[in-house]
């Protein structure tokens, strides 16, 4: 009787879940504000990043055309407007045109930061309720872009329906399963680790999700599948060695500290040595160009005017590739990157061919007339 009265009871909170659509508490506008990947937080890596995107907990929201990027210094920013930091595990709520009601926000996904052929932000959320019928939890995540999200609300996880069925639907998610993570409170407290050894961590889980992946090929091929284990390995070496150079330190610092609060009420951060007079303009005009996010990928960008090359600068040779690293100044893989891209484009330096001259002796020892 008492098991059926429980029910009863899970059923209830599940229809006022479903009922339930409010506005969102902090409302997003794409047009208006721009979500940064904070890689504190970082809670996933992927076993094929061209088929993925790295995973973080919590974002920094800015105002477009009011931050700068601090250079060289990871993971810090310089804005003179309000900002905020969304963390992950709460409700969020979509623009009318999706026709969507709000769904669990479980993570954000950062298409580019790792990937050449990809770029864009997107959330990673799940449908509610969580729980579809008795014993019955949704376990397959969606992603959404951040064009098509219009706001976040807190939840509180020691309510109801939350209480009951938060923890059951997290146990089937790996980026929470692994760390034991069921509460917001409790990803910050697991931000608390250093960054350095949750990305040891981090490694450990994706090389069990490669392993995962090939186990059904190796049925098939064994060689294929020996050959797509060493391609993942490859790349996930590659991401490791990438975030051991940023370092990873730089991060575990307090959030106050990594953003330079500009403007009114701060004079004295108004004049940062790197803040150089057209970014100081244009910040205070709210025209400052996207902050560079960090990102291990060389992208292809598109040539300067010719007007705008400067006479050392020979044209390039038709069908060669492009590559600008003025954007990624932040981090010192992509130097390297770069300086490979070009040699592999034919950028190296050649020394001029001997050219025989009158008088001078040819390979015969003969005088050349």
């Amino acid at each position: 009787m008492a098991s059926d009265e429980e029910s009863d009871s899970e059923d209830q909170n599940v229809a006022e879940l479903v009922a339930e659509e409010e506005a969102p508490k902090c409302p997003f506008d794409f047009n208006t504000q721009l979500a940064v990947c904070d890689l504190r937080s970082l809670c996933s890596l992927p076993p094929d990043p061209e088929q993925d995107g790295m995973r973080t907990f919590r974002v920094m929201i800015f105002k477009k055309g009011r931050v700068l990027k601090v250079p060289s210094a990871p993971g810090c920013y310089a804005t003179n407007a309000d900002w905020r930091v969304q963390i992950a595990l709460a409700l969020v709520h979509f623009v009318p045109a999706t026709k969507r009601k709000a769904e669990l926000l479980l993570c954000f996904v950062d298409m580019g930061m790792v990937c050449n052929s990809a770029t864009g932000m997107f959330v990673e959320s799940l449908q509610l309720p969580l729980k579809k019928a008795r014993n019955l939890s949704d376990e397959a995540p969606r992603l959404t872009k951040m064009a098509d999200v219009s706001g976040f609300t807190r939840i509180d996880p020691m309510a109801q329906p939350w209480c009951n069925m938060l923890k059951q639907a997290l146990e089937r998610v790996p980026i929470y399963q692994n760390p034991k993570i069921y509460t917001p409170n409790a990803i910050i407290d697991h931000m608390r680790i250093k960054l350095e050894t949750r990305i040891v961590s981090l490694a450990m889980w994706c090389r069990g999700d490669i392993a995962k992946t090939v186990s059904g090929l190796k049925q098939q091929d064994l060689r294929a599948a020996e050959k797509a284990a060493a391609l993942y390995e490859g790349r996930l070496a590659s991401v490791l060695q990438w975030l051991a150079l940023l370092p990873p330190n730089k991060y575990d610092v307090r959030m106050a500290e990594r953003v330079v609060e500009m403007g009114a009420g701060h004079p004295d951060a108004d004049k940062p040595p790197w803040l150089k007079t057209p970014e100081r303009v244009a910040l205070h005009a709210g025209t400052a160009e996207r902050p560079v996010c960090t990102s291990v990928a060389v992208r292809r960008l598109p040539s300067p005017p010719a007007a705008a090359a400067g006479p050392s600068s020979p044209p390039a040779a038709p069908g060669t590739q492009q590559f600008s690293d003025a954007s990624h100044e932040s981090d010192p893989m992509l130097d390297v990157e770069v300086e490979a891209a070009r040699e592999r484009v034919g950028e190296r330096k050649r020394t001029a061919p001997a050219r025989y001259t009158a008088g001078s002796p040819n390979k015969k020892g003969k005088q050349v007339r």
